[in-house]
Parts: structure tokens; C-alpha cells; sequence
């Protein structure tokens, strides 16, 4: 089932967008930690557009939607995003190498 990607809540277009920044393939844990309920994450599962993938993993079922994501997302929102993935990558106690690149792409440079 195709989802109208416009017709998402601002909460579920903005768990689809901060997976988009993630990559490919995108942490669970992570999505949560940053503030994104289960239930917002629902309708993107539901429909196939995200599917799970090894582990605690979620995937994009079609890459070319990654893609389209990540070219619509305002500057702005990229910023805010990376940093809530930013922040919760710090308090999973990730790899600094990657909390570095989320802060990088906040354009918080003293934190990463």
C-alpha cells in the first residue's frame, strides 16, 4: 500500500525525514531515544515504506525515497533533526565518530 506522504502528521513526515538524514539503513533505538513515538513511526512501517530490517534496524524499502526526502527537507528542519539525532546518539553513548557527523550536519560545530 502506497502511503500519501502529504497527508502525514508533521510528527511522522519529521520520523521519516530524521531517517532519511540517518541513512539506508537507521537505528530504532535511536529514533526513539530522539523523541519519535512508536506510534508515529506506525503508518510508515504499516504502509512498506520503512521495513525492519536486522536487529534493531529499520530500513528504507525504496532507496529513491531516501532520496526524495532528503532533497525536500528545509534547511532549517535538517538542522533541528540532525541535532535530535545528534543528542540521542550521546545518550546511547554511540560512537563518537557518528555523533560527530550528526552534529556536523546540525551545523553544531563546537559539539562535534
Amino acid at each position: 500500500m502506497k502511503l500519501d506522504l502529504e497527508k502525514l502528521s508533521m510528527e511522522s513526515r519529521d520520523a521519516l525525514r530524521a531517517a532519511a538524514l540517518w541513512g539506508p539503513r537507521f537505528s530504532m533505538p535511536v529514533l526513539l531515544q530522539a523523541g519519535f513515538e512508536a506510534a508515529t513511526l506506525d503508518p510508515l512501517f504499516d504502509s512498506g515504506e520503512l521495513e525492519e530490517a536486522k536487529g534493531s534496524q529499520g530500513r528504507f524499502f525504496d532507496p529513491m525515497l531516501m532520496e526524495d526526502e532528503l532533497a525536500r527537507i528545509p534547511w532549517s528542519k535538517k538542522r533541528k533533526l540532525s541535532l535530535r539525532i545528534a543528542e540521542a546518539l550521546e545518550r546511547t553513548r554511540a560512537a563518537s565518530e557518528l555523533i560527530g557527523q550528526h552534529h556536523v550536519n546540525a551545523q553544531n560545530f563546537a559539539n562535534a
